[in-house]
């Protein structure tokens, strides 16, 4: 609370309702975390955005300031619910293992104490490595984080002077929420436990309508438990001895390459310079070309030669501002090379 008012600037009591409502959100987080092993974090600090982004309209606070307020007050609560729901995890790792959860928590308390300074320093060097990541205006990133993008989307609708979300989805929203709420009761005081499986999992069901417009993460999902399902059901013996382990190597392999891809980067010997653009579709390699600010060597077999008319109707698989300046710049036809 000392640091929100002191560094930033925040009201005490606005922060102490931030925490109040983190508890809740906790609850949501974590049910979730129980049901769908899926905690959707972003989406609660966007709801708590939603609601403190109000509070500070309604008492008159300047539009930059809501936007950094709400911003602050939705990480309180995003930071709340993905504790509990990683301690959660955690706990149920700790009893598995047949481990003493004092000796976990001690353990924690030194991992916390290294992940701060370890976090600031990942951020240097992802931000070296991918300058855009804090450029408002960049139009594409090697490193996108959509959830960043989300959050300022937030920020901006709830500070407006009227809310930009159409009357429609919040009756949708209600309505799906409401009907949650009578198949949940309904569930639990008049069915029996044997017929519990017919209802659907509505946790399961949110977690789908958040996980886009990327299908990044459904994608992999949906791979891994295809992977997991058939060497389960194939080799039950091998599958409980060494499925989880190497998930969870995996997992953290991914973490620990983006890591090597930042100071790849950094080194000026990443992929987007001495790698290859094999397998990737034609936008992708239009997009690749045209943020290219020199030409690409001419060689047999390693070059594909694109004529495009900047007004053809296909200019539309080039982002936009490719496309403007193409069109202020080349009125006849534009070769472009792409490498293979």
């Amino acid at each position: 609370m000392l640091v929100m008012k002191y560094q930033f600037g925040q009201n005490a009591g606005i922060t102490l309702l931030a925490i109040l409502f983190s508890f809740v959100f906790s609850l949501v987080g974590a049910e979730c975390t129980g049901r769908v092993s899926v905690t959707p974090v972003t989406t609660l600090g966007n709801f708590a955005q939603l609601i403190f982004g109000g509070v500070s309209k309604g008492t008159g606070v300047a539009p930059a300031a809501n936007q950094l307020n709400n911003g602050l007050t939705g990480m309180i609560t995003l930071a709340a619910s993905e504790q509990a729901a990683d301690m959660l995890g955690d706990l149920k790792t700790t009893h598995l293992l047949g481990a003493s959860p004092r000796v976990q928590l001690y353990a924690q308390c030194c991992g916390a104490l290294v992940s701060i300074f370890l976090s600031a320093a990942m951020y240097i060097i992802f931000v070296k490595a991918y300058p855009c990541i804090n450029e408002i205006t960049a139009t594409t990133c090697s490193f996108p984080a959509p959830d960043v993008g989300a959050w300022r989307a937030v920020s901006v609708a709830v500070s407006s002077p009227s809310l930009p979300i159409p009357l429609a989805s919040g009756i949708t929203a209600l309505a799906l929420g409401g009907l949650t709420i009578i198949m949940t009761f309904v569930k639990y005081r008049y069915t029996h436990p044997s017929k519990h499986p017919w209802f659907p999992n509505w946790n399961a069901i949110g977690i789908a309508m958040i996980l886009g417009p990327l299908c990044t993460y459904p994608m992999a999902m949906l791979f891994g438990s295809l992977v997991a399902l058939g060497w389960r059901r194939t080799w039950p013996g091998s599958f409980a001895m060494y499925g989880y382990a190497i998930a969870a190597g995996m997992i953290a392999g991914e973490g620990l390459g983006g890591i090597a891809n930042a100071v790849l980067q950094i080194a000026g010997v990443s992929g987007s310079v001495h790698g290859t653009n094999i397998g990737l579709d034609l936008k992708t390699r239009l997009e690749y070309a045209l943020n290219q600010n020199a030409s690409l060597p001419t060689r047999a077999g390693s070059i594909l030669f694109f004529r495009v008319h900047p007004n053809l109707a296909h200019m539309k698989d080039i982002p936009q501002g490719h496309r403007e300046a193409l069109r202020a710049t080349h009125r006849n036809d534009l070769t472009l090379e792409i490498p293979l």
